[in-house]
């Protein structure tokens, strides 16, 4: 904010530059917590994504990208928690929240997997399209 300093001197200007360091302080303070372990989960996701073996997607052709991206939303969520609770907290909620995050991964990709596979089988004729009742089972 000091090279916006010189800005205080034009009329209207000072609404602006309160609302901006206002912004600021609410970020700091509320958004940064609820971002981090967002960008956690979505980094584990990524970097799921990234490994040969999943089962979410039918291919991911650029894992690369996927392992790169992965990495840098896990970086700037260990930065969002850094300007909350410092450097030890930070990398140990990273970590969790990647832990956690790569442990249910397989889980529900096996489950998007299984929903693929049976909206597979369903049938695809007008004629075929009678599905039986959920409570009786009975067509």
């Amino acid at each position: 904010m000091e090279a916006l300093s010189g800005l205080e001197a034009l009329p209207g200007t000072r609404f602006v530059l309160v609302f901006a360091q206002l912004c600021g302080a609410w970020f700091a303070s509320l958004l940064a917590p609820l971002l981090a372990p967002l960008l956690a989960l979505a980094g584990g996701l990524l970097l799921y994504l990234a490994s040969p073996r999943q089962q979410m997607r039918a291919a991911v052709r650029r894992r690369a990208l996927c392992a790169v991206l992965g990495a840098l939303c896990c970086g700037v969520a260990a930065l969002s928690w850094h300007s909350q609770a410092g450097w030890p907290v930070a990398l140990c909620a990273t970590v969790a929240t990647l832990a956690a995050s790569l442990a249910l991964m397989p889980f529900i990709g096996a489950w998007i997997g299984a929903r693929a596979a049976k909206r597979a089988t369903l049938p695809t004729e007008v004629g075929d399209n009678v599905r039986p009742s959920r409570r009786t089972g009975i067509q």
